[in-house]
This record gives structure tokens, C-alpha cells and sequence, in this order.
């Protein structure tokens, strides 16, 4: 055997046989997420979803409505390149409770147009008021507030009124752990102070 077939043996062939096996690892989870079939449940609570598991055979995953959700990206400037509102697109699901991935053509052909608007409402709960800038679904920045938004400020500020007026300005206790941790030393320093000089 000579130094050539050696370094074939020991370095090349087990290269070559790690970049198959991961070429093949690759392939195998580059398209698993597609759904090829997915049916509601009489109550349409839970669907009912199938996607490609190995080469030649599907596999029944079940998923409550719910729990399925659009994400929104965090860029805001992301949207226009979003497959999810192109009609060839593609909407990609996230399942809060099992971190699953599920994706699904927008053509409407692959849907039932009497159900499809309803489902994808359901999984696009985060996506409302995004178009304003000044308003989001968490901190909203000088916009106005409609009126049953300012009753509820209303009312808020009405009831801390009333529970400063009952329980004096200190009444939320407002020591957070750190203060009180930094408290506790103090007391404890002015302790061995006073121990040291009596």
C-alpha cells in the first residue's frame, strides 16, 4: 500500500462520506415543513395537518388553531418582501405550544375560499395596526387615543387618586428587591459601626 491509498483511506474517503451525510441531513429537512394537506375539525378548533415525513409518505401532526400564529418580523421595512401577502407567496406558520414551522402556498387554489379567510384571521392576531407608525400593539407614541381609551385612562387615574387619597403616597410599596438588598446592608454596616464603637 503506498502513501497515496493511504491518505485516500484515512482522509478522503471519511470526508467524503461526512459531506454525504450531511448534504443528505440537509435535503432531508430542506422541504419537511410543507403542509400537503390540512383539515379542520368539526369545531374548527384544532386542524388536522400533514406534511412530508422520509421520502414517499406523509405524517398526521395535530395543532390547535390558537396556538398557530403569523409571526411578525421585526423589521418593519421586511413586509413589502414578505411572501405572505403575494398570491404566489408563501404564509409561514409558527406553533406557539411546539415550536413547529408550518408553510402553505397562498394560491388560492390549494385553499377552500369559505374557510380560508377565517383561518388565516385567527393566525394573524399580531398583525392589526401595524400600518401606523405612531401605533403599535404594545407602546403607542402621540397618537390620539379614541374614546374608550380615554375612559379607561380615566378610570385608572380615578382609582390611583382614590388609593393615594386612602393609603397615603407610599401605598405600591415601591422597595424593588435591589433596594431592599441595598437596605439590608446599610443596616447591617450601621450595625457593626455601632457595635465596633460601643
Amino acid at each position: 500500500m503506498n502513501i497515496h491509498y493511504a491518505y485516500k483511506r484515512a482522509f478522503l474517503r471519511p470526508m467524503h462520506t461526512f459531506y454525504q451525510a450531511a448534504v443528505l441531513a440537509m435535503l432531508h429537512g430542506l422541504n419537511f415543513d410543507y403542509v400537503t394537506k390540512m383539515n379542520y375539525n368539526r369545531d374548527r378548533d384544532l386542524v388536522f395537518v400533514y406534511k412530508p415525513e422520509g421520502w414517499f409518505n406523509d405524517k398526521e401532526y395535530v395543532y390547535e388553531v390558537h396556538h398557530l400564529e403569523s409571526m411578525v418580523p421585526g423589521v418593519v421595512l421586511a413586509y413589502q418582501d414578505l411572501g405572505i401577502g403575494k398570491k404566489d407567496g408563501i404564509t409561514s406558520l409558527n406553533c406557539m405550544d411546539t415550536k413547529d414551522c408550518l408553510k402553505l402556498y397562498n394560491d388560492p387554489k390549494y385553499w377552500n375560499l369559505e374557510l380560508r379567510d377565517d383561518f388565516l384571521a385567527q393566525t394573524r392576531t399580531m398583525w392589526p395596526a401595524l400600518c401606523n407608525k405612531y401605533e403599535g400593539r404594545v407602546v403607542s407614541i402621540g397618537n390620539d387615543a379614541d374614546e374608550e381609551a380615554e375612559q379607561t385612562i380615566h378610570r385608572i387615574n380615578r382609582e390611583l387618586d382614590e388609593a393615594v387619597e386612602k393609603y397615603g403616597s407610599d401605598f405600591r410599596g415601591h422597595h424593588t428587591y435591589h433596594s431592599q438588598f441595598k437596605d439590608k446592608i446599610r443596616q447591617k454596616r450601621k450595625q457593626i459601626a455601632d457595635s465596633a464603637t460601643a
